[in-house]
């Protein structure tokens, strides 16, 4: 940023008055769009009554302190940066310092390795299931059906997908769900799985989803692994998977003693002292196993020292075993800080920049 533009942001109800003015302009009428519509569902301005002045008045803020910090409009409403001194602001990853991070920390050569469920089976096969089967183009249908004949059920993902996006838990107990089944893979590009059955303690939260910890770790530039922080993930309703995009409910975990240690809380900043649907109280509950969680979760973080930061999915199934379910780069701060309302930019560069 250079020195121009950081003396013009240091006077905000100066920048604020001018960017009032941006709303006229085409790009930031589209921007504000966005903006009026997340006002309306975030929780908890719209519980109040916000007029026309106000709600500019806060689109105004928002872009400044995108420019000034790198806020996202999701960041500025589920931290609620409305609510904070730019002093607070500072503290917190926003989405500019996790893209910072991730460049610095993770190399682009190695990134295949997370973008590819193929490229981390192959990596990680050691921590995860070992039942599972990669359906390209090429895969004859009777491979397929000798796989999942195996199974009343399975699941399958797309290769490259992220969020829960195209996961499907498939029914294959007779012939026609089978071809049912197939149909959907034959394009290629899925990995299919059998189904994790999860440990009684944590599907008590939503009995439809397999529900995961996902634990965020960083590696100092001499090889020293950390666990930053941990978030369980829930499902809701009918969905069979727990990612916060997919209307999940997440709640953070102590990484010192692995208890949840607040409310519920989704995506668009609800919260939720009870699960929705099974009524059961997020704080307070231990997530059984979780030293060796965290010991399971740095030996991973090393195991590619080109990739410091990473934010792991773990799974405990019914014979309480830790599985590993994927590795995210650089992972979703927000399901860490949204729940403390906690900024943690400087114990992730703390870590990351240390020797």
């Amino acid at each position: 940023m250079n020195i121009v533009v950081r003396r013009f942001l240091q006077n905000k109800y100066f920048v604020k008055a001018i960017l009032k003015g941006y709303i006229k302009t085409r790009k930031g009428n589209s921007l504000y769009e966005g903006f009026d519509e997340r006002c309306r569902n975030a929780y908890p301005v719209n519980t109040y009554s916000l007029n026309q002045k106000t709600k500019e008045s806060l689109f105004a803020e928002c872009i400044y302190y995108r420019y000034k910090y790198g806020v996202s409009i999701v960041d500025y409403f589920l931290y609620e940066f409305y609510r904070c001194s730019e002093r607070e602001i500072r503290t917190f990853m926003t989405e500019r310092n996790r893209v910072e991070l991730f460049h610095y920390a993770d190399e682009e050569a190695y990134l295949h390795i997370f973008g590819s469920k193929k490229d981390f089976y192959t990596e990680f096969h050691d921590y995860m299931q070992k039942d599972c089967f990669f359906i390209d183009k090429t895969t004859a249908k009777e491979n397929f059906v000798s796989f999942a004949g195996k199974y009343e059920s399975i699941v399958i993902k797309p290769i490259d997908g992220q969020r829960g996006i195209g996961v499907e838990v498939l029914s294959i107990s007779n012939l026609e769900e089978m071809d049912a089944a197939w149909k959907k893979c034959e394009v290629g590009g899925f990995l299919a799985e059998k189904v994790i059955e999860g440990c009684d303690d944590l599907q008590a939260f939503h009995p439809k989803s397999l529900n995961t910890i996902r634990v965020s770790t960083a590696v100092t530039k001499g090889g020293t692994p950390y666990v930053m922080a941990a978030t369980i993930r829930t499902g809701t309703g009918n969905h069979s998977v727990d990612n916060g995009h997919s209307e999940g409910v997440y709640a953070a975990i102590d990484v010192r003693t692995g208890i949840i240690c607040t409310i519920g809380f989704n995506a668009n900043g609800y919260r939720f002292p009870l699960h929705p649907d099974s009524k059961k109280t997020f704080a307070g509950t231990q997530i059984p196993k979780w030293n060796e969680l965290c010991e399971l979760s740095r030996k991973v973080a090393v195991q590619i020292p080109q990739m410091r930061y990473i934010g792991w999915d773990w799974a405990l199934n019914s014979n309480y075993e830790w599985v590993l379910i994927e590795g995210n780069e650089p992972g979703g701060i927000d399901v860490h800080q949204h729940p403390v309302f906690t900024g943690l930019l400087e114990s992730y560069k703390k870590v990351l920049y240390a020797e």
